[in-house]
């Protein structure tokens, strides 16, 4: 199973994240696949989860917010905030509204791993093992 996590929108004050797996998939997904199946809720649960250690966390509003504005089974993780897209490219907004960014970088805490980008660092780094835990949990290699 071919799975792909991609920017959907980067708008000033919303980051989306589209979760998709490829429709070529063994008979034995018949049936669990598609919006608000099991396997799409497990895999928005499970990036949800594995991708918030790469988050920027002050007091973990940031990750709470995302938990709170997804729906789990959609494909679609998002975090609207009004300062969601500066996190997200991790440049310092400056000047009067609408801000613009700057070429500094913000310093987050926890850096390396939590941070700008944080998507993007999650895949590279394997996804958080979502394809051993697909397999564990619904049956075998895919």
């Amino acid at each position: 199973m071919k799975i792909d996590v991609r920017p959907i929108s980067t708008r000033s004050s919303l980051v989306d994240m589209r979760i998709d797996f490829d429709k070529a998939l063994p008979k034995k997904f018949d049936g669990l696949v598609g919006p608000f199946s099991p396997v799409q809720k497990f895999i928005d649960h499970h990036c949800m989860r594995t991708v918030a250690k790469y988050m920027p966390k002050n007091s973990g509003t940031f990750i709470r917010l995302m938990r709170i504005q997804t729906i789990i089974g959609s494909g679609k993780i998002t975090v609207s905030t009004p300062y969601a897209r500066m996190l997200y490219f991790g440049k310092v907004m400056v000047g009067p509204v609408p801000m613009v960014a700057s070429d500094r970088d913000i310093k987050f805490r926890g850096a390396p791993l939590r941070g700008a980008f944080w998507w993007e660092r999650w895949k590279n780094d394997g996804m958080g093992g979502l394809q051993k835990e697909l397999d564990r949990k619904f049956g075998g290699t895919t």
